[in-house]
C-alpha cells in the first residue's frame, strides 16, 4: 500500500540530464579531451556492488511510510583534483584532468559534489563512457556561495567527469566528489527495460499531459517539475509558484516530506511526451540547487528558490494560488508518477476538508477519488488546482493508484498561509511580502509579458497626409493605455504619441513632414505588472523631390566658324517634384591652320599678362593726364584665351580684311552725354560671347559696348578683371567726350545679319570743353 504521493513528484529536476550537452543550464561546448589523441590513460575508480533484491523489499516498506519515491544506492566517496585521477598538460599551457568511475550494473550514474568552483575560463563535464551523453559545460555561473553542486544521471555503469584548467588560473578551481548515486530503478529507460505504457512504469489509467484532456491546462502544466533530491537518489513533484510582485522570484512549492539536502537539488522542466502517445520526454531541461525558504510539517508544504532563473527556453510558468479556505468544485493535480512524464489527473466531485489520517483537525483537502487519471509514488509535493486553475494544496500522501480507486490527501495552502506564525514556516511572507492581503492570484508567464509587433513604414512621397502607424500588442496582463505610446523625432526633438485603439491593434500618427526630411521613431508599451517592450528605432525619409535623367550624357558637336548644328539633349524628371537645372555648355574650340602657325612661330601676344595691383585701383580727375605704360605690344596678334578667342591686325598678312562701313546716312543716331550709356538696343540675332547669349546691347558714351547692362566706365584696367564691366566690347574705353562734336550711330544690317556702331569725331574729354 503506497501511503504518501509526494515522493514522486520531485523527478522535475533530474530528466534534464538525459540530452546530449545539455545540463543543469549548462553552457555548451564539447570537452576538450575530445579532440586529444595523445593523452593518457585515465585513472578508474569502481564503487561496491548494490543488493537490488534488498533495496526494492526497503522500498515496498519505505512507500507505506510514506518516503519519498527512491531509485538509486548512494556510495559516500572523497575524489577531488588532487587525491584521485589523471592530469594532462596541454599546449596553450591548459591542462586537463579526468576520473572514470564505474559502478557495475548501474542504470545510470549521478553525482554529488561536496566542494565545486570553476574560475574564469574552467569548464566541467560529465559524460558516458561511449560519449552519446554530455552534461555541461558547467562554468563560474555555475558556482553556488556554498559551494556544492550535482548532476543529473548520465546513462550506464561507466561515466567520466572531466575538469579544463587555463593556464592562468591554474590550481584555483576546486573538483571534490562527495556522492555516487547508482541508479538500480531504470527510471529513463537507460537500460530499455521499461514497457509500452510508461517510461517511468506508471499506471496505465493515467493521463499525459498533451493528451485532449490537459488542452486546457498548458498554461499549469509548464510549472509542474520532477526533482531529485534526498542525497541524489530520491524522486518527488512540484511547482513554480508566483507572488503577488509578479517579478518572476524562482519559489518552488512542494511537500515537506520530501525536503532535505536541498542544495543539491536538481529540478527537471519539461519531462513530458510532445504528443498523447507514450514518447520519452526531453531531459535537458534542469536546474542544481535550491535554498529552502519556508516548511510545515502540518499542512505537509516546502516552499524553495531554485538557485537559478529558468530560462525562456525551459518554457516556465509560475502557477496561481488561492489562499481560501474553500473546497474546489472540481480538482486537477499535475504530477510525475513512479518518475514518469508528466501526467494529468481529474476529480469532478468535490474535494472534503479534513484532517490526514491520524492527525487532528482541517488542515487538508481529501480526494474521494480520481475520476480520470490517478497519483502514485513520486507525486508527492505536486500541486492541486481548483476550478479556476489555481494551486490550492500540495500532495502529502494516499492510497490512490489505478487498481486502488480511494483516496489522496494534500496539504492546505490556506494552512500553509498562515502555517506556524512566522517567515519560516509560513507563504504568507513569500508570495506575498509587501502584505497586500491578496486571496488569489493567476498565473505569471515570465517571457510571455509584452509584446509589440509592427511593420516599419517605408520611404514615402506624401507631403500632405499625416503619416499612420499601426501595431498589434498583447500581453497576459491588462495594458496600461497612457504607456502605449509612439516616438517620433523631428529634427533634433522627440515627440509623444498615445497610441489609440484600432480594430485588432493600435494607431498612431506622425505629422506630415516637407520632402527631405528623415523620421525617426519607436513605440513603448507597458502592462500593469510592471513589464514593458520596447521596439527597434524605425526611420523613413520623405522623398517628394525631382530626379532628373539626362540622355545622352555628353554632347560634341564640330563647326566651322559662324556656323551652327543641332543635336538632341533629353532631360527627363522620373521623381515627384518640380525639376529645376541649368545646362552649362563648356566650349571646346579648334584654331586654324593659320592661328596655329602663328603661335608656333611665337608671333602671338599672350592672352593675358599680370598687372601690379595698383594698376587697377589707379584713380585721376578727369582733366588728368593717365600716367600709366601697359605692357608692349609689339606683335600684331595675341591669344588664344580660355574661350579660344584671338585678335590679328587687319594689316597683317593673313588677318581680316579691313571694311570701313558707313553707316552716318542709314544708321541710328545716338544721343549720349558725357560718362553715360543708353539701352538696351536690340541686335536682330543672337550673339553668343564668352559663354552667353544676347540679342540686346548697350552703348557706352567711353567707347565701350556691354550685354546685359550698361557701363559708364572711362578709365580702363587690365582685362580680365573681377572689378572691370562684365561683358563688354572695349573699341575705345577712354574717356571721350561726346557732348563736344562727333557722332554716334547703330545699325542692323539684315542682308549680311550684323550689327554696326560707329563712333564719328569723338574727342577726348578736355576740361573746360575746346
Amino acid at each position: 500500500m503506497k501511503v504518501l504521493h509526494a515522493t514522486v513528484l520531485f523527478v522535475c529536476v533530474l530528466i534534464m540530464f538525459c540530452s546530449p550537452l545539455q545540463a543543469q543550464i549548462n553552457h555548451g561546448g564539447t570537452p576538450k579531451s575530445f579532440d586529444k589523441l595523445s593523452l593518457s590513460a585515465v585513472e578508474s575508480v569502481v564503487t561496491g556492488t548494490v543488493d537490488v533484491e534488498a533495496f526494492l523489499a526497503e522500498d515496498k516498506i519505505e512507500e507505506e511510510q510514506g518516503l519519498p519515491f527512491r531509485f538509486g544506492a548512494p556510495f559516500d566517496v572523497n575524489y577531488n583534483i588532487y587525491n584521485s585521477g589523471t592530469w594532462d598538460d596541454l599546449a596553450d599551457g591548459g591542462r586537463i584532468w579526468r576520473l572514470r568511475i564505474e559502478s557495475p550494473g548501474a542504470y545510470s550514474i549521478n553525482l554529488i559534489f561536496e566542494h565545486f568552483f570553476m574560475p574564469p575560463g574552467a569548464q566541467m563535464f560529465v559524460y558516458s563512457e561511449d560519449r552519446e551523453m554530455v552534461l555541461g559545460s558547467f562554468t563560474e555561473s555555475n558556482n553556488k556561495d556554498h559551494g556544492q553542486f550535482s548532476t543529473a544521471p548520465v546513462k550506464g555503469d561507466i561515466c567520466i567527469v572531466e575538469y579544463y584548467e587555463p593556464a592562468e588560473v591554474r590550481n584555483q578551481g576546486t573538483v571534490a566528489i562527495g556522492r555516487i548515486v547508482h541508479a538500480y530503478k531504470d527510471i529513463f529507460n537507460y537500460g530499455g527495460t521499461k514497457g509500452a505504457d510508461g517510461f517511468g512504469n506508471s499506471g496505465s489509467c493515467n493521463n499525459n499531459v498533451n493528451c485532449p484532456v490537459g488542452d486546457p491546462w498548458q498554461d499549469e502544466e509548464r510549472g509542474v517539475c520532477m526533482v531529485l533530491l534526498s542525497g541524489g537518489s530520491r524522486w518527488c513533484s512540484g511547482s513554480m509558484i508566483n507572488n503577488v510582485r509578479e517579478d518572476g522570484t524562482a519559489y518552488f512549492l512542494t511537500a515537506n516530506h520530501c525536503l532535505g539536502s536541498e542544495s543539491t537539488w536538481i529540478i527537471m522542466f519539461k519531462y513530458q511526451s510532445p504528443t498523447c502517445s507514450n514518447i520519452d520526454g526531453p531531459t535537458n531541461f534542469t536546474i542544481s540547487g535550491t535554498t529552502k525558504k519556508a516548511s510545515y510539517a502540518t499542512s505537509d508544504f516546502g516552499l524553495l528558490e531554485l538557485s537559478s532563473t529558468p530560462p525562456e527556453s525551459y518554457e516556465p510558468y509560475y502557477n496561481g494560488w488561492s489562499n481560501i479556505n474553500t473546497a474546489s468544485t472540481t480538482s486537477t493535480g499535475i504530477h510525475h508518477p513512479s518518475g514518469d512524464i508528466k501526467k494529468i489527473s481529474f476529480d469532478y466531485d468535490p474535494a472534503t476538508s479534513t484532517n490526514y489520517l491520524s492527525t487532528s483537525g482541517t488542515t487538508h483537502w481529501r480526494i474521494g477519488n480520481w475520476e480520470d487519471g490517478t497519483t502514485e509514488g513520486g507525486s508527492s509535493g505536486s500541486p492541486l488546482f481548483d476550478q479556476n486553475h489555481r494551486i490550492v494544496g500540495q500532495l502529502h500522501g494516499g492510497y490512490a493508484s489505478c487498481t486502488s480507486i480511494t483516496a489522496d490527501w494534500y496539504g492546505k495552502f490556506s494552512m500553509s498561509w498562515i502555517g506556524g506564525g512566522s517567515s519560516s514556516n509560513r507563504l504568507r511572507d513569500w508570495l506575498d511580502p509587501d502584505n497586500t492581503a491578496t486571496t488569489t492570484m493567476d498565473g505569471y508567464d515570465p517571457y510571455a509579458g509584452v509584446s509589440i509587433s509592427h511593420t516599419p513604414l517605408e520611404d514615402t512621397r506624401d507631403t500632405l497626409n499625416d503619416y499612420e502607424v499601426i501595431c498589434l500588442i498583447t500581453s497576459n496582463s491588462e495594458l496600461i493605455s497612457s504607456e502605449l505610446q509612439l516616438h517620433y523625432q523631428l529634427g533634433v526633438t522627440w515627440y509623444d504619441y498615445q497610441l489609440q485603439p484600432a480594430g485588432d491593434g493600435f494607431q498612431g500618427f506622425i505629422p506630415a513632414q516637407s520632402s527631405g526630411t528623415t523620421i525617426n521613431y519607436y513605440l513603448t508599451a507597458e502592462d500593469v505588472s510592471g513589464v514593458t517592450d520596447t521596439t527597434d528605432t524605425f526611420s523613413f525619409f520623405v522623398d517628394y523631390s525631382a530626379a532628373i535623367e539626362v540622355a545622352p550624357s555628353t554632347v560634341t558637336a564640330t563647326v566651322t566658324l559662324g556656323g551652327s548644328t543641332i543635336e538632341d539633349l533629353i532631360i527627363d524628371n522620373t521623381g515627384t517634384g518640380a525639376l529645376d537645372y541649368t545646362i552649362d555648355v563648356q566650349q571646346a574650340f579648334k584654331l586654324d591652320g593659320f592661328i596655329t602657325s602663328l603661335i608656333d612661330a611665337g608671333a602671338m601676344e599672350p592672352a593675358q599678362r599680370d598687372y601690379p595691383d595698383e594698376y587697377d585701383n589707379y584713380l585721376i580727375d578727369k582733366d588728368s593726364d593717365d600716367q600709366r605704360e601697359g605692357f608692349t605690344v609689339d606683335k600684331s596678334a595675341g591669344g588664344p584665351d580660355g574661350f579660344g578667342y584671338v585678335w590679328i591686325d587687319s594689316d597683317e598678312p593673313g588677318g581680316p580684311t579691313y571694311s570701313w562701313v558707313d553707316i552716318s546716312a542709314t544708321g541710328t543716331p545716338v544721343a549720349l552725354g558725357d560718362d553715360a550709356t543708353l539701352g538696351p538696343f536690340a541686335l536682330g540675332f543672337d550673339f553668343p560671347y564668352y559663354g552667353n547669349s544676347y540679342n540686346q546691347i548697350y552703348i557706352g558714351s567711353n567707347g565701350i559696348l556691354t550685354f546685359g547692362s550698361g557701363s559708364t566706365s572711362r578709365l580702363n584696367t587690365a582685362l580680365p578683371n573681377a572689378g572691370a564691366p562684365d561683358n563688354m566690347i572695349a573699341m575705345w574705353w577712354d574717356d571721350l567726350d561726346p557732348p563736344e562734336g562727333g557722332n554716334i550711330y547703330y545699325y542692323y544690317d539684315a542682308t549680311e545679319d550684323r550689327f554696326i556702331v560707329s563712333f564719328v569725331n569723338i574727342e577726348n574729354y578736355i576740361s573746360g570743353g575746346g
